[in-house]
């Protein structure tokens, strides 16, 4: 393990959140991150999933933040096409990761795991500017 993931397990700690390892990423499912929360008590359970909600929200806006700076510098047509490629890039970016989907209607595993690399991603983020 080196110093990056031992300080992303702090901040997931430090946060309320489960920490999972680096290579769960890449697995197809969410088996390991349902151990560890059913390794933990219902209430304990309930709080770290409503802590990493509240996370993702702050990581989604970010994202759309860094979208709309970097269609801004890259694009340099007409403002119609630009707002209108923006709102598709947003558009594209929320269907990912399972924003805009019925809400009776369950996540997929690709966006569940788009959600919690998101979240990684944005904790890395703001660890490195820390340093």
């Amino acid at each position: 393990m080196d110093i990056d993931e031992l300080l992303l397990n702090i901040e997931y700690l430090n946060r309320g959140l489960v920490p999972i390892d680096s290579s769960f990423y890449g697995g197809r499912d969410g088996d390991k991150l349902k151990q560890k929360l059913s390794s933990i008590s219902i209430n304990d359970a309930k709080q770290a999933k409503r802590r990493f909600r509240k996370v993702f929200r702050q990581a989604v806006k970010d994202k759309i933040k860094k979208i709309k700076y970097e269609i801004k510098l890259k694009r340099k047509t007409k403002s119609f096409k630009r707002e209108t490629y923006e709102q598709w890039s947003i558009e594209s970016f929320k269907n990912s990761v399972g924003i805009n989907h019925a809400v009776n209607k369950r996540l997929s595993n690709v966006q569940s795991r788009r959600r919690r690399s998101l979240v990684r991603n944005f904790l890395l983020k703001k660890i490195s500017s820390i340093k």
